[in-house]
């Protein structure tokens, strides 16, 4: 069996993300985004409701790393509530933050998710909500969004009576879920409905040959770990973490002044409006044409991918973000914007890593697609004015150029390395 090695020397953060990666490799990046969501609740003042769903084929460890973070959390009782923190609901529907049918005896899910209980829930499988009829798909769409929005109204009659309301002033929660990548139809009605209140974190596999994989399976087999014990292991190793490292909710005090990146954070939440920015077309003559932009308000994701990145900054035991939070974060807002629109971040993506520039054959060679295809989302993203089509070469445009090259240290640092060897 391997070694772990020794851990003497690393801050905790690191010493747990080790852990992780040591019996899950490749999967300490999602329990970190994940955890550091749940750790933004410590910040005083953090006032937002976070959904924060883990996407991904299946087979690619979503549930695992979910069962891990919440397990985690419920061993020890560091919040002093006397009650798990994490609260798992499987069967999640329209319906089920708020009962029509509420006898007295009992308490709506909504009730539960406050200050002095549960601040986390956990959902394991959406799936089966994307195969509803339409009608209960924008239920949810309603309810997620009244959630979000400290809205009152989330309320059914029953039986003569009307169920209590849910202020998140003091009772935010982190929504922590998995699903398999969303149906077109559905990811496009989410962006477009949900807009900044939906965040998305993308578990890819990585890719490798077939000489790879054939290595992998045999290190796995004479390496193996009993599955259930590794989840035990890291599970035992958040809750030794949340010993030393407080993130117990309302208990931090900012340091505003201290934090660094906040520039990015705001070229961040400007760039993700772009890319999941919904359009009105019309067809005519066998062409598209677009006629509307609906852009979402940049200043509530803002406060999201702050609130994200102070996160991770307490993780760090720090009550000020450093430059180190930002990776992450940027990676959860551009694989949310990739989940309602693959096509536009894969081209921002490989602009990105081309510096700005590239041939519309090579983009298209580089998406595995035809001219013709990509260059719908080419136009999209040009109508959008993040791109400019000049000739046959796809730039940034002079709006969008130095704010979008201004990510390519965190989305390729290889990119960096390899121009500065050049």
């Amino acid at each position: 069996m391997m070694d772990l090695g020794n851990l003497d020397g690393m801050t905790e953060i690191d010493k747990l993300m080790a852990i992780i990666d040591f019996y899950f490799p490749g999967k300490a990046d999602a329990v970190r985004v994940l955890l550091g969501a749940v750790a933004s609740l410590a910040v005083i003042g953090s006032r937002k409701t976070i959904p924060l769903w883990i996407c991904g084929e299946p087979g690619a460890s979503k549930s695992t790393v979910l069962n891990i973070v919440g397990g985690g959390l419920n061993l020890l009782d560091f919040a002093n509530i006397d009650t798990e923190f994490a609260l798992f609901i499987e069967q999640f529907s329209a319906k089920s933050f708020r009962s029509v049918h509420n006898r007295d005896d009992s308490i709506d899910l909504l009730d539960r998710l406050r200050e002095g209980g549960p601040r986390v829930l956990i959902t394991s499988e959406l799936n089966i909500l994307w195969t509803k009829p339409q009608q209960q798909l924008d239920e949810l769409l309603g309810q997620v969004c009244k959630v979000c929005d400290d809205d009152p109204s989330i309320s059914y009659a029953s039986a003569g009576r009307i169920s209590g309301s849910h202020s998140t002033t003091a009772n935010n929660f982190v929504w922590l879920a998995a699903t398999i990548s969303l149906p077109d139809k559905v990811s496009k009605r989410f962006s477009n409905s949900l807009g900044p209140r939906l965040y998305f974190f993308n578990m890819k596999e990585p890719t490798q040959t077939a000489a790879e994989i054939s290595s992998s399976l045999s290190n796995m087999e004479s390496n193996q770990i009993d599955y259930a014990d590794a989840v035990s292991v890291c599970q035992h190793a958040i809750a030794a973490f949340l010993r030393v490292v407080n993130i117990t909710p309302n208990s931090i005090v900012w340091n505003k002044s201290e934090d660094e990146g906040t520039s990015i954070l705001s070229d961040v939440a400007t760039i993700l409006r772009v890319l999941r920015a919904g359009l009105e077309e019309r067809k005519k003559k066998n062409q598209i044409r677009f006629r509307k932009a609906t852009l979402e308000a940049p200043a509530r994701s803002r406060k999201i991918i702050t609130q994200l990145a102070r996160g991770d900054a307490v993780l760090r035991q720090s009550n000020s973000i450093d430059m180190t939070d930002i990776p992450l974060v940027c990676k959860t807002m551009f694989d949310t914007a990739e989940v309602s629109y693959p096509e536009r971040t894969q081209i921002f993506y490989i602009l990105l890593e081309n510096n700005g520039t590239i041939a519309l054959e090579q983009l298209a060679h580089r998406l595995k697609s035809t001219v013709e295809f990509i260059l719908e989302t080419v136009n999209q993203l040009e109508f959008l004015g993040l791109v400019q089509l000049m000739g046959n070469t796809v730039t940034f445009t002079a709006e969008y150029a130095e704010m979008a090259m201004g990510f390519q240290s965190y989305v390729f640092p290889e990119t960096i390395q390899r121009n500065e060897v050049n």
